[in-house]
């Protein structure tokens, strides 16, 4: 017989959990097992224990897995666990009772009442659920110094509390990982002492590579201390070695804990700039990152730095790398938290897989990664050290907007800025939404402009700015705009294709929207003929064709025909092979005539189109045209009138409908307010 595979002291914990939770729901007998708080020192693998039996849960048929994480950037822990699950109660089709969660103006303790319904409605369910916790430390410590954190801790441990109330087995089980004992719930501890000898780095020299030689070292010099070191805290001794701190001063900091192994690392980080922002880079980094990524990242360090990082303080959870929650603040200040562009740029490219995952676990960060997209394209770095964080508020506000609930992310952003006032991206979609609603449009030309002012250089915020206005047929402002913009965006005095999709595109067409041919022309041909992206030749084909409708006293073709080909031949399908034919357009119609005008095909290229009007009976048109008595004769309407070589004669109207534009289904309406501000 095979010997069963050894396991690491997480997963069997996990592996026993899940087991536990598959016998609870196939007995029909009343019994006690609700859960259970998985206690243990920082470092000993409690949240890989969550993570494993969330694993071993997802996709089966014993339970529905929600894990609650706590967002290291997070204004209220308790609102962001309740949003998270209330996202994953609805994925499963537990919806009324749940929207006070994702209101903005409810209050606490009506949001907890909300997702305790949504529990008790999954008692109606076939799958029981299992809600996964981690704890923070903060919750656990009765002694606050101001009252936004008491008041947070309070909250979180009412939510645990009547979380683990609601637990009534068989429909709902709470698992909690905490460093210490939660009071005031009622379910069992069990610690998990996951120690370390040592032996990974022999185990795995591949890994470790040149740090089997400290870790030796270490295990000699401090063999009473080393086996009582959770793998975590034996990483950071490790890395002190590596990073040349004499042993004697490692074994005090060994003897002092975890805690003062942190500080120490802390201290020894900071010292070191490079280092510093390297490990600043991937500490931002909310999702696992690839081996490229991570190469790319730590490229610039030297090579024993550098395999600090790979091989003592990144971790791999199968799906790529990332590192310790207790590891992540130990090189945070101002500089360290603000990395070079190309860092933003780096870690942008990771929101669209993170937009892959669960909704629970997607909607928490999917905003604060919007921002480094944004950021990146823009040719900055982002600002993100030292000031309160919004991620909570601004990833609620694009929820809800997507949701079409455009008021309650307005209230969303409003309270974001409360915060933090200068915040580009709350004031960008404040804005943006106040415009869906038609809405106190003064306040949301405000914010737009609000946000270019804070970053300049970006196009997305530049790009709305110019629409806002030319919505609000400020001309005049729009283009004074667009000139501010070509000269603070990088890049605008030679727009490579993602800059003219993303800045050129948009402008020109909020120009074309307003009737402003000429200053749209004048966004377009700031680009060189030959290297115009796409969208901005569709424009210029519109330039064109109003161009020559100026020209003829009004339009001939659709704007869709490109404009080079309009005199090749007819569009229309008549039924009969045309010996001429005319396009124009329907100038006049009453209850007796309709009058035509219509443009021949000029000889030359460089002849102008020769314009005569026709005048025909209402009955005779409609009969040539194959139009039922019930429909309108609408003035303006494109036609073709195809004659044959026996004078026979047939009209059919041109398709008016436009190509959808680059920018529409982004942030244009189908239907805005009137264009003056009230």
């Amino acid at each position: 017989m095979n010997a069963a595979p050894r396991l690491p002291a997480a997963e069997k914990r996990a592996e026993d959990l899940a087991d536990s939770v598959a016998r609870a729901t196939a007995s029909d007998r009343p019994h006690a097992f609700r859960g259970a708080v998985i206690e243990g020192e920082p470092g000993a693998g409690k949240t890989a224990v969550l993570d494993f039996l969330t694993e071993r849960l997802r996709g089966g048929d014993v339970a529905i897995p929600i894990r609650v994480t706590p967002p290291e950037r997070g204004l209220d822990v308790p609102l962001h666990g309740l949003a998270q699950i209330a996202g994953a109660l609805r994925e499963h089709s537990v919806n009324g009772v749940l929207d006070p969660v994702f209101d903005p103006s409810c209050a606490f303790p009506y949001k907890l009442d909300a997702t305790l319904k949504g529990l008790n409605e999954q008692r109606q369910a076939d799958t029981p659920v299992v809600v996964l916790v981690d704890v923070p430390d903060r919750w656990l410590d009765a002694r606050h110094e101001d009252p936004a954190s008491w008041l947070a801790a309070s909250r979180g441990i009412d939510m645990l509390r009547r979380l683990v109330a609601a637990a009534n087995a068989p429909h709902c089980f709470v698992f909690l990982a905490a460093t210490g004992s939660v009071r005031g719930v009622d379910l069992p501890s069990q610690p998990l002492y996951a120690r370390s000898s040592g032996g990974e780095f022999l185990r795995d020299p591949d890994r470790w590579r040149e740090f089997t030689r400290d870790a030796n070292r270490l295990r000699e010099a401090i063999p009473d201390l080393a086996p009582q070191l959770t793998p975590l805290a034996l990483r950071m001794a490790v890395a002190l070695l590596v990073l040349q701190l004499g042993i004697d001063a490692v074994r005090m900091a060994c003897e002092g804990g975890r805690a003062e192994l942190a500080r120490l690392l802390g201290e020894e980080v900071r010292r070191r700039s490079e280092l510093r922002q390297a490990w600043a880079a991937l500490a931002l980094a909310r999702f696992a990152i690839d081996q490229d990524l991570v190469d790319t990242l730590t490229s610039g360090l030297r090579d024993r730095d550098r395999e600090l990082l790979l091989r003592v303080c990144l971790l791999h959870d199968g799906s790529g790398w990332t590192m310790h929650p207790s590891l992540r603040g130990l090189a945070r200040d101002r500089r360290a938290s603000d990395p070079a562009v190309k860092d933003h740029e780096l870690l942008a490219r990771g929101w669209k897989a993170r937009a892959l995952q669960p909704r629970e676990k997607r909607d928490d960060t999917i905003a604060w990664l919007e921002q480094f997209h944004h950021y990146a394209a823009a040719g900055k770095a982002a600002k993100v050290g030292g000031a309160p964080d919004v991620t909570y508020f601004t990833s609620l506000g694009r929820s809800l907007s997507r949701a079409g609930d455009y008021s309650g992310a307005i209230e969303a952003y409003r309270t974001a800025l409360e915060y933090r006032p200068t915040h580009a991206y709350a004031q960008e979609y404040l804005a943006y939404n106040l415009d869906r609603v038609g809405k106190k449009l003064p306040e949301g030309e405000a914010a737009f402009a609000k946000a270019v002012e804070v970053e300049p250089t970006n196009p997305w915020w530049n790009r709305r700015y110019v629409q806002a206005l030319a919505r609000r047929g400020k001309i005049n402002a729009a283009h004074k705009a667009w000139l501010a913009a070509l000269r603070n965006v990088p890049g605008a005095a030679e727009p490579d294709e993602w800059l003219q999709r993303n800045l050129f595109a948009g402008v020109a067409e909020a120009f074309l929207r307003r009737g402003e041919e000429e200053l749209a022309a004048q966004v377009i041909e700031s680009v060189p003929a030959e290297a115009r992206c796409r969208e901005l030749l569709a424009h210029y084909n519109r330039v064109l064709h109003r161009r020559e409708a100026r020209e003829l006293g009004g339009p001939i073709f659709p704007e869709s025909l490109p404009f080079l080909r309009r005199w090749d031949g007819p569009t229309q399908d008549t039924g009969m092979d045309p010996r001429y034919w005319y396009p124009g357009r329907v100038l006049h119609a009453d209850e007796r005539d309709v009058t035509l005008e219509l443009a021949e095909p000029p000889q030359n290229e460089d002849d102008k189109p020769q314009v005569f009007r026709i005048t025909l009976g209402e009955e005779v048109f409609r009969r040539e045209a194959s139009l039922p008595a019930a429909r309108k004769i609408v003035e303006g309407t494109l036609l073709e009138v195809h004659v044959s070589a026996d004078d026979q004669r047939a009209i059919a109207f041109t398709d008016m409908a436009r190509p959808k534009a680059h920018t529409e289904g982004l942030d244009l309406l189908a239907n805005w307010p009137p264009d003056d501000d009230q």
